[in-house]
């Protein structure tokens, strides 16, 4: 995905139906954080954790403005806008 522009909607779809995989996270190019959920949700204890955090990131990302969606996922956009 890099180079892509990423969509709001879209990380919202994905932390709403695999958020507990950290889909979401790998689509928003947060590596890591994806790979941590994975493998927590491999885990009894680790997936309801997990599910609690994924809907948590599910609200964030609704209720983030627009523009700072764009300034922290889509950076190479914002070159020269103030």
């Amino acid at each position: 995905m890099i180079g892509q522009k990423k969509q709001k909607i879209i990380a919202v779809g994905l932390a709403l139906t695999l958020g507990t995989l950290g889909i979401h996270r790998f689509y928003l190019g947060q590596k890591s954080m994806g790979v941590s959920y994975l493998l927590a949700s491999c885990t009894i204890i680790g997936l309801p954790i997990v599910l609690s955090i994924a809907v948590v990131d599910c609200i964030g990302l609704i209720v983030l403005p627009h523009r700072e969606f764009e300034r922290r996922y889509n950076p190479q956009l914002m070159v020269g806008k103030a």
